[in-house]
């Protein structure tokens, strides 16, 4: 079961909001690095940014596509 701290975090956001923070927690997002090791498509590379995983990070952080 979810820890009580975890559902009161959870209980004040829409249900996408939720789903994503646990997509984000899980490492189980749709970016290529993920779909990669799930034989989902070919490269785990960013398709904005050659050879540079498209990992969480990458996304949040570095990539130049969600910059702003």
């Amino acid at each position: 079961m979810p820890s009580a701290k975890f559902l009161k975090f959870t209980n004040s956001l829409p249900k996408c909001s939720s789903s994503m923070y646990i997509q984000l927690h899980t490492h189980h997002i749709p970016l290529n690095h993920h779909l990669h090791h799930m034989h989902a498509v070919d490269s785990p590379h960013c398709p904005i940014i050659t050879n540079v995983n498209e990992t969480i990070h990458h996304y949040l952080f570095d990539c130049l596509q969600y910059q702003r």
